[in-house]
C-alpha cells in the first residue's frame, strides 16, 4: 500500500502537466504521453483541462533481491484532474485534484476518497530553436497539500488516500520535435525530478503506513528521485503513437512508536529500505482538432526492488480553452 501511495503522488505531479503543445508548428496536435510532462508553456491566457481515469492493480511485488513474489491483490480506481493555465509566455501554473477508490481482499473504501492535491509552477528557460536543433528547457516546482486522509482509519483501513505531509518537488524538463526521414515529426521529452524529504508525521491507530488499531507513533518519510523519457511518433494529423520509460528510486517509510498487546505496551520500530521501480507506458493519442484530443494506454512495471509490480490501464480527455 505504501508503494501505491508513492505512485499515486507521482501520478498527481506527472499527469498534472500533460498539455497540448500549441507552440510546435506542424499539423500534429499532440495530447502528450502518459508519464513524461512537457517543457513547453501554454500561451498566455490559455487553459488546459485533462481529466484522467486510471485503474491500477497489483498481484506481485519485487523483493529485496529484485525477484517477483506473489501477494494479495490490491486495486484502485483513480480520477485525476489537472487544470493548467498560461500566465505569461514563459510562466505557467497548474492545480491538480483527484479521488481514489481502493479495493483489497474483497473489501473496498467507502466511495471515492480525496487524494493529496498539488500546485505547480513552471518556467521556460530556453525556447526551442527555430531550426529544430535546440530543445526547449524548463524548470518546475510542485507543492503537495495533505488533503487525503491517512490515519485513524479504524472503521475502514482502505479509506486512506494521502500521506499526511506537505511535500515539495523540483524538476528539469526538456523536449524537442525532429523530422523523420518520411517527413513526419517525432517528439521526444525528458525529465528528472527530486522530492525533498518531507519529514515525519504523527500516526494514530490504523493508517496507510500499515499500522494497526491502538498504534501511536510516527512515520518518517524520505527523499526520492525519478526520471522519465518519452517518444511520440506522428502517423498523420490525427494519430500519434507514444511510449514512456520511467525510473523511480526512494526509501520505504520508517514507522516507529508503540501499541497495546495483551494488556502491555509494546515498542514498534519498522525500518525503511531502499527501493526502486522501472516501468514503461505505451499509448495511443488521437486528436479531433487542436482543442480536443484523447490518450489511452497502459502504465506497467517491468523490474524493481522493494516495490510493487503493477499494471495501470488509463485514459484521458485533453481539452484546451
Amino acid at each position: 500500500m505504501e508503494a501505491r501511495k508513492s505512485l499515486a503522488y507521482i501520478g498527481l505531479t506527472l499527469f498534472g502537466v500533460f498539455q497540448m503543445d500549441a507552440s510546435e508548428a506542424s499539423d500534429v496536435n499532440y495530447t502528450g504521453p502518459l508519464l513524461t510532462p512537457g517543457a513547453a508553456i501554454l500561451p498566455r491566457g490559455m487553459v488546459n483541462i485533462e481529466p484522467y481515469l486510471v485503474n491500477s492493480s497489483s498481484r506481485y511485488y519485487y523483493d529485496n533481491e529484485g525477484n517477483k513474489r506473489r501477494q494479495s491483490r490490491t486495486a484502485q480506481w483513480q480520477t485525476l484532474v489537472p487544470i493548467s493555465v498560461g500566465i505569461t509566455e514563459r510562466f505557467g501554473m497548474q492545480a491538480t485534484l483527484g479521488e481514489t477508490h481502493h479495493m483489497a481482499q474483497g473489501q473496498h473504501s467507502d466511495g471515492m476518497r480525496f487524494n493529496d492535491s498539488s500546485l505547480r509552477a513552471q518556467f521556460l528557460l530556453l525556447r526551442p530553436g527555430g531550426n529544430g536543433l535546440r530543445p526547449a528547457l524548463s524548470v518546475g516546482a510542485t507543492h503537495r497539500f495533505p488533503t487525503g486522509r491517512y490515519d485513524r482509519l479504524d472503521n475502514n483501513p482502505l479509506n486512506g488516500s494521502g500521506n499526511g505531509l506537505h511535500g515539495d518537488r523540483v524538476d528539469v524538463l526538456m523536449q524537442q520535435s525532429v523530422p523523420m526521414p518520411n517527413g513526419r515529426p517525432l517528439r521526444w521529452r525528458g525529465r528528472v525530478a527530486y522530492d525533498f524529504n518531507p519529514g515525519a508525521v504523527d500516526i494514530r491507530s490504523q493508517s496507510v503506513y500499515g499500522t494497526a488499531a491502538g498504534f501511536r507513533g510516527r512515520a518518517d518519510l524520505s527523499h526520492a528521485w525519478s526520471a522519465s523519457a518519452s517518444a511520440e511518433y506522428s502517423i498523420d494529423a490525427y494519430w500519434v503513437l507514444a511510449i514512456d520509460l520511467a525510473y523511480q528510486r526512494a526509501s520505504t517509510t520508517r514507522v516507529y512508536g508503540s501499541m497495546p498487546v495483551a494488556g502491555q505496551t509494546v515498542a514498534v520500530d519498522r525500518p525503511g529500505t531502499i527501493g526502486h521501480n522501472v516501468s514503461i507506458a505505451p499509448a495511443v493519442e488521437y486528436s479531433f482538432n487542436e482543442k480536443l484530443g484523447i490518450v489511452a494506454g497502459v502504465h506497467m512495471s517491468v523490474a524493481g526492488r522493494n516495490s510493487d509490480a503493477f499494471v495501470a490501464p488509463q485514459a484521458a480527455v485533453n481539452m484546451v480553452f
